[in-house]
């Protein structure tokens, strides 16, 4: 089982965005719908530059962001979750099938194991079809 998934097992979720097409308002409402409002920590800023320390969580996850960002930021986004997992933690990137081998190409470049491509058709937003790309951190 996960670390995350571990019954008992709740941690502050953190959250960065850019917050340009909506408001944090929105996500907090979204977080009490949930009941994980007191979990839930925001922060304005960019993917590409998250202000954590290195090996912050034992999981990471990108949700249909990076593909807005443009190419070399793309690859500077996907380095920067590899940063803040801790090693033995997982990054889960969900995007568009044209970004995801991209995405997975530079795991591999940072040592990921385990990567897994799980293929979703049209299970959100219909097309283009929509992957999700698990990864392990490698422990040194």
């Amino acid at each position: 089982m996960p670390p995350w998934a571990t019954p008992g097992n709740v941690v502050p979720v953190y959250v960065v965005d850019l917050f340009s097409g909506n408001a944090p308002l929105a996500t907090f409402h979204n977080a009490a719908a949930l009941a994980v409002l007191d979990q839930t920590v925001l922060h304005r800023g960019s993917f590409t530059h998250m202000p954590f320390a290195d090996d912050a969580f034992a999981l990471v996850t990108s949700s249909l962001t990076v593909h807005n960002i443009d190419g070399q930021g793309r690859k500077a986004a996907v380095r920067e979750c590899a940063r803040v997992c801790r090693p033995g933690g997982h990054l889960v990137l969900m995007d568009f099938f044209p970004y995801v081998s991209g995405y997975e190409s530079t795991l591999r470049e940072l040592g990921g194991r385990r990567l897994k491509e799980l293929d979703w058709f049209g299970v959100m937003f219909g097309s283009p079809t929509t992957y999700v790309l698990v990864a392990t951190k490698p422990v040194a």
